[in-house]
């Protein structure tokens, strides 16, 4: 992928970040985040990181990444409703309904309007 005709995207390490999460690697995802900074600032990749910690239950994680990048609707880079969604899904995942429900309520105070999938984790918790 590094040869000069070809460079990965954050689409690429999206997709790729996905890819290891669904196998169950959480911990590959966040190694190929933290080893490609450029990428990292794709709000894509970031929240595909975010979303695979969550599938590896490691809500904690999936907080501080959503933490350390922000929520903004409006600024490229930063975590958006997708990002949150998967957050509120590893805490609902791990019990911690009331982080989920914090996250929901933050949401549009950011300027994030939630969706369907946002209260799903929510309603699952209770």
């Amino acid at each position: 992928l590094k040869s000069e005709s070809l460079r990965p995207n954050g689409v690429t390490y999206a997709m790729l970040i996905g890819a290891v999460a669904h196998s169950g690697r959480w911990e590959m995802a966040l190694a190929i985040f933290q080893e490609h900074g450029d990428a990292a600032s794709d709000e894509f990749v970031l929240n595909a990181t975010i979303g695979a910690c969550a599938k590896g239950g490691q809500w904690q994680r999936a907080l501080l990444l959503l933490q350390s990048a922000g929520l903004r609707s409006d600024v490229p880079g930063v975590a958006g409703i997708v990002g949150v969604n998967a957050a509120m899904h590893a805490c609902a995942q791990a019990v911690a309904w009331t982080v989920a429900l914090d996250l929901l309520a933050s949401a549009p105070a950011h300027g994030l309007k939630p969706d369907a999938t946002s209260y799903a984790p929510v309603a699952n918790a209770l």
